[in-house]
């Protein structure tokens, strides 16, 4: 049988690295350019002994065996953390089952630092339950998208991508840290842009080795003094790493209406983005992106996701000015995607 699923990608309206050490962030699932992370999965009879899940995307395939074993590319090992964690909730063990699993990526296309990380194994644990005849709740699809993210962070994920790629709304987040443990704490928000004003997603690589989200985790860890991971930091250290940025953020929100205004949004990204660059995950690439849309007319912008080499830019621009600056960008060689807010989280299309 074959199932359909399919998962938006997410950005970051503020609040990224910052969100690591207990932070406010707000996120908002998205489509980009009208397009999802989609996954096909087909499950057949395999001979006893030979049961295996393959996974197929657009940067190689990668092979789990019935012992737990793995070939392929090993950039796709992470997703089989979703799978095992699907295959645990349904009491499911692959040796012995006599199954084979076959998952292929249909890719969106949205660039570096829009969560496709959680994107794509939410969609393949939506189409896995699918399978299993289990329709899963919002944490079911977290919690299988988490386990792979978290992976590709480094162990270090906030939680937020997952979140947002399973969630119908955008959202409010912060990790909280207790004696007992950390946990997440998520709030549904009726976020919109201001009457008039539109996003656009910038992809700001043009060459040399792209950054890794570990790699730019660590390097805001060292800029902000933290020389301990975040739950073994203070409550006071954590709150100063966090203040400046959480003070931005509800200066955000309180803009981000069609009431609002679109100068002081832009503003306050601007001022979103000093900040991160000061803590050293900025690039010569996302740099020259805000300084071609700003001049082409944008409102303001800044990095999201880790940043880096290679890290994405949203851009708040006028509407009607959103083809000239688009071609403003495409002309400096950075490629530009229109953002729209998704309605819909990780599930099943077919």
């Amino acid at each position: 049988m074959s199932f359909v699923a399919s998962s938006p990608n997410k950005i970051h309206l503020a609040g990224e690295h910052s969100v690591v050490y207990g932070g406010w962030a707000l996120m908002a699932p998205v489509e980009v350019n009208g397009k999802r992370n989609r996954v096909t999965l087909d499950v057949s009879d395999s001979p006893a002994g030979q049961e295996t899940f393959s996974f197929k995307g657009d940067l190689g395939s990668a092979t789990m065996r019935a012992d737990g074993s793995m070939a392929g590319d090993a950039l796709y090992y992470a997703v089989f953390e979703a799978v095992k964690t699907v295959f645990s909730r349904n009491e499911f063990k692959l040796a012995g089952s006599s199954k084979r699993f076959d998952a292929v990526l249909e890719f969106g296309g949205a660039p570096k630092g829009t969560g496709n990380s959680a994107s794509l194994p939410a969609a393949l644990a939506a189409a896995l339950y699918a399978h299993f005849g289990v329709k899963p709740s919002k944490t079911d699809l977290f919690d299988a998208a988490y386990a792979t993210d978290n992976v590709y962070h480094g162990g270090k994920s906030s939680g937020g991508d997952p979140r947002a790629v399973v969630s119908d709304k955008p959202l409010e987040f912060r990790k909280v840290f207790a004696s007992s443990g950390v946990s997440f704490e998520y709030m549904e928000a009726d976020l919109s842009l201001p009457k008039g004003a539109a996003l656009l997603l910038v992809d700001s690589f043009k060459s040399g080795e792209k950054s890794t989200t570990a790699g730019l985790i660590a390097e805001f860890a060292k800029k902000s003094g933290a020389k301990k991971p975040p739950g073994e930091l203070s409550h006071d250290v954590r709150e100063k790493i966090t203040a400046p940025f959480d003070e931005i953020v509800e200066k955000i929100v309180a803009e981000c209406k069609p009431s609002g205004s679109a100068e002081k949004l832009g503003k306050l990204f601007d001022e979103n983005h000093v900040l991160l660059a000061e803590s050293g995950v900025s690039s010569e690439g996302i740099e020259a992106v805000l300084k071609v849309a700003k001049n082409e007319g944008a409102f303001g912008g800044k990095l999201i996701g880790a940043g880096g080499n290679a890290g994405a830019v949203i851009v708040l621009v006028p509407q009607d000015k959103s083809p000239k600056i688009a071609f403003g960008l495409a002309s400096a060689g950075f490629k530009s995607y229109e953002v729209s807010f998704a309605k819909r989280g990780a599930g099943i299309d077919a």
